[in-house]
């Protein structure tokens, strides 16, 4: 259900943006691609972590899942906001080597400056709910026999 309304939600957004302009619409297109490069970093880090804190609270070392889910997050943190901090500063070379049109590269440089702000809060939303789910998972169950997924795990306080 997550990938579903993530889905729509870019159809949604990408309608009003092209209601703007065909630029609005071309910088979205660039900084979106450009933006997840960086925020890879942090889901490659996160599914690391993932693995790590899983066998850490498969053997009831949760104090040591703890520390081990914060050191993760912290280095998460730091190379993702270095990699979107970069795109703000060089953000206007990058999107030159591009497109020439100046309207779109402002455009980008801006989203590109929102982004940086933006990624703290995407960056701990990835980083918890993923942890989460790996604490949770195997020990809360739903009714059906199911395991928790993120939405579900939040909900039921694992």
């Amino acid at each position: 259900s997550e990938n579903l309304s993530y889905s729509l939600s870019q159809v949604v957004i990408t309608f009003f943006i092209n209601q703007i302009s065909n630029e609005a619409l071309a910088a979205r297109t660039y900084c979106a691609n450009i933006i997840v490069f960086v925020f890879l970093f942090c889901i490659s880090i996160t599914q690391g972590g993932d693995i790590l804190v899983g066998h850490l609270v498969g053997q009831r070392r949760h104090q040591a899942a703890y520390i081990l889910g914060n050191f993760f997050y912290r280095w998460s943190m730091i190379i993702t906001l270095s990699g979107s901090a970069l795109l703000a500063v060089f953000g206007r070379p990058i999107l030159s080597a591009f497109t020439d049109n100046e309207e779109i590269i402002t455009m980008g440089v801006w989203v590109f400056v929102v982004d940086f702000f933006l990624e703290i809060g995407r960056v701990s939303c990835v980083e918890h709910l993923c942890l989460r789910h790996f604490a949770c998972y195997g020990r809360c169950r739903l009714s059906s026999g199911d395991r928790c997924h993120i939405p579900v795990g939040c909900g039921c306080g694992c």
